[in-house]
């Protein structure tokens, strides 16, 4: 029997100097303004993913936290999975799916 699992692996935010393009320079008052810009985009990317993760979890997903990622798995064909998050409204996630077939033992 093969057994297929999909994954997907949703990002959240990476490293805050190269999210702000700070690394090795001098700072005046107008970074302020990308450090508040910034909050706000991470307010609603971090929202978002509060929003999806419940939403895959009472669905069946398991969910891992990555280093800069929420990772998540369902033993169910990428088919399925597409259908899934299009009836939650999540489609735009149906490009980060990733299908591994793995046979199970009792193939052997």
């Amino acid at each position: 029997m093969v057994r297929k699992t999909t994954f997907l692996s949703l990002w959240l935010f990476g490293e805050p100097g190269r999210e702000l393009d700070m690394e090795d320079k001098e700072l005046d008052e107008s970074f302020a303004d990308k450090l508040e810009a910034l909050g706000e985009v991470l307010r609603e990317t971090l929202r978002r993913a509060a929003d999806v993760l419940r939403k895959l979890l009472a669905e069946g997903w398991s969910a891992y936290g990555g280093l800069y990622t929420i990772d998540f798995y369902k033993d169910v064909p990428i088919e399925q999975a597409r259908k899934e998050l299009r009836e939650l409204g999540l489609e735009d996630l149906e490009d980060s799916l990733e299908e591994v077939s793995e046979e199970t033992e009792e193939d052997v």
